[in-house]
């Protein structure tokens, strides 16, 4: 065990930009995202994140904005 939370800073800021790109878009459905993302952010500040686990769940993320007719471009 570390003395201290080995988290990926980088991949940590870009989750938080695309929580924010969605919150900006205003959505009704915006809980559905989030709820994804905060999977994702589970499995990074674990400091031993599971890969297919985190691709998993970004290509649900972006099933879900192509569900919801959402333009990521635009997002």
């Amino acid at each position: 065990m570390h003395p201290y939370p080995v988290w990926d800073e980088q991949a940590l800021r870009m989750l938080a930009r695309i929580e924010q790109a969605i919150v900006r878009l205003q959505l009704d459905n915006q809980g559905q995202f989030i709820a994804i993302t905060n999977a994702i952010e589970v499995q990074i500040e674990s400091g031993d994140p599971n890969i297919p686990t985190v691709a998993l769940l970004g290509d649900a993320l972006l099933s879900l904005a192509d569900a919801r007719g959402i333009d990521l471009k635009r997002a």
